[in-house]
C-alpha cells in the first residue's frame, strides 16, 4: 500500500469472493461494473450523496445499482390494470411507454406518480409526475433508481423498480407504498 493511500475499501461478493479493491488518501471512490458504486471518506458526512444513494455509515455511500435484464418485473406490474392507473389521453408520456403498462404508484399532496414499462430499448422504467386533475408534471426513463428533485413545493422522490426495504430512514422522508421514497418539502428545516 503507498503512504500517500493509507486507507483501501474491499468489496466482496455473499461468497467472500473479492470483486473490488481501491485505494486512496482521504477519498476512496469507485464504481463496479455490475453492481453499486461506493464512496468512502475519512471525514463523517452529514447527507447522503443524493439521489441514488444510500448512506451505510457517516463515512460510506452505495449508489444503488442499476436494473439489470433478467431481474424480475416489479411486483407492482403483476396487478391488473385498473382505470386509476391510466394516463390522461394527452399525456406526453404515452409516446415513450407502453400505455397497457401503467400503474399509479400512489398520491401525495396532489400530485400523483406513477410508473409504466419503457417502449424504448435504452431504458426499462418510467415514472411519470402529475396533478391529481391528470396534467403531467414531468417523466423520467432509466435502469435503476429514478430520482426527481422538483421545484418549490414539489415533493423530491425516488423510484425503486426492486422496491424499498420497509425499514429504510432518511429524516424528511417517507416510503409511499413499496416502490416510492419521497422527501416531504414541509418537513425541511
Amino acid at each position: 500500500m503507498p503512504l500517500d493511500q493509507p486507507y483501501c475499501v474491499a468489496v466482496t461478493d455473499v461468497t467472500g469472493a473479492l470483486t473490488t479493491f481501491a485505494c486512496g488518501s482521504d477519498t476512496v471512490a469507485a464504481e463496479m461494473q455490475q453492481g453499486p458504486g461506493f464512496v468512502f471518506t475519512v471525514e463523517p458526512q452529514a447527507a447522503s450523496n443524493g439521489l441514488g444513494w444510500l448512506q451505510l455509515n457517516p463515512h460510506f455511500q452505495v449508489s444503488r445499482p442499476k436494473y439489470r435484464l433478467g431481474m424480475p418485473q416489479p411486483a407492482i406490474f403483476d396487478r391488473e390494470q385498473g382505470v386509476w392507473d391510466l394516463l390522461a389521453d394527452d399525456s406526453p408520456s404515452l409516446d415513450h411507454v407502453v400505455p397497457e403498462s401503467t400503474r399509479m404508484l400512489g398520491e401525495f399532496m396532489g400530485y400523483r406518480f406513477f410508473a409504466a414499462r419503457s417502449s424504448h430499448s435504452a431504458a426499462q422504467f418510467c415514472v411519470i409526475l402529475a396533478y391529481v386533475d391528470g396534467q403531467e408534471i414531468s417523466s423520467m426513463c432509466g435502469g435503476g433508481i429514478l430520482g426527481y428533485e422538483g421545484g418549490q413545493g414539489e415533493p423530491n422522490f425516488e423510484f425503486s423498480p426492486a422496491g424499498f426495504p420497509p425499514d429504510i430512514s432518511r429524516p424528511g422522508w417517507f416510503l409511499l407504498g413499496d416502490h416510492l421514497f419521497i422527501e416531504d418539502p414541509f418537513a425541511k428545516p
